[in-house]
């Protein structure tokens, strides 16, 4: 598969920590919370920076911070930049949120042939209370959740029914819009929502939802980690959550597997291309 040479993903981190960069900003401006997650938590604790095949990055939030983040965030900023979700973008197909630059594009493989936003981002993914007790008091409705995901994902054309885990259910689902399906799957994952819970979890992230079944104190109160030479905030025990994910983190994969996410070619000003 055809990926972007190593002069323009340096180019493609570039923007990348820029977005990031505004929004840590705007965090800390607005008294809200984020911290890295997932694969660019594992390069700034392994790499001080990107993991060197990256070509993306991931921020989490709890619930009540990344729901007043997606409310505030566009509404406080000027046109550089935006907040995509299902609610504000009827073409959108993700369950959490991607922060944009405008007048820029990062065409990736899975979406190549399809008429969607593909402008540079980071990506946001809610962390949601969950029942205490271990995963295996959630496990059905982590299911249900990624089985809605999975439907939203063919009703946008990203997978066909066949690629789906459990295609029946899936069918059923798809006659729904989007949107039903969508706030469906919000009131599941929010079910806890007001109540105190030891525990937290990412239903929608690109993890199987067990290994990000957590206490919450393994994410608060944050820390300042080093990426890409800037001081941004990561969890407060990173060994917990990279370890539940990764196994031996600090050790790198076989050559075979240092793959990205498939970004196919950037532009970073395509105003000059109209």
């Amino acid at each position: 598969m055809k990926t972007i040479s190593q002069e323009d993903l340096k180019k493609l981190h570039e923007v990348q920590v820029e977005i990031l960069k505004d929004i840590d900003k705007f965090c800390q401006e607005h008294n809200i919370t984020y911290f890295l997650i997932a694969g660019t938590l594992l390069g700034a604790v392994r790499h001080k920076g990107f993991i060197p095949w990256d070509d993306d990055i991931d921020i989490g939030m709890l619930r009540s911070d990344y729901e007043k983040f997606i409310k505030t965030y566009p509404s406080d900023k000027n046109n550089k930049y935006f907040v995509q979700t299902l609610e504000t973008d009827s073409n959108y197909w993700h369950s959490y949120a991607k922060i944009r630059k405008k007048n820029t594009f990062m065409n990736e493989a899975k979406i190549a042939s399809l008429n969607l936003n593909k402008e540079i981002f980071v990506d946001l993914f809610p962390f949601d209370n969950v029942k205490d007790g271990g995963y295996d008091k959630i496990k059905y409705r982590a299911n249900i959740i990624k089985v809605i995901r999975e439907s939203i994902y063919v009703k946008r054309k990203i997978i066909t029914l066949r690629d789906c885990r459990i295609k029946l259910l899936s069918a059923i689902f798809l006659i729904f819009p989007v949107k039903t399906l969508y706030k469906f799957q919000k009131k599941l994952m929010m079910k806890y929502d007001k109540i105190e819970t030891t525990n937290v979890a990412c239903y929608i992230g690109e993890y199987q939802t067990r290994n990000e079944y957590l206490k919450k104190d393994v994410f608060l109160p944050v820390k300042k980690q080093e990426f890409e030479g800037e001081m941004f905030n990561a969890i407060n025990k990173p060994e917990v959550y990279l370890e539940q994910i990764y196994g031996d983190y600090m050790k790198l994969p076989p050559k075979e597997k240092r793959v990205a996410h498939g970004v196919l070619e950037i532009s970073l000003d395509t105003t000059k291309e109209k």
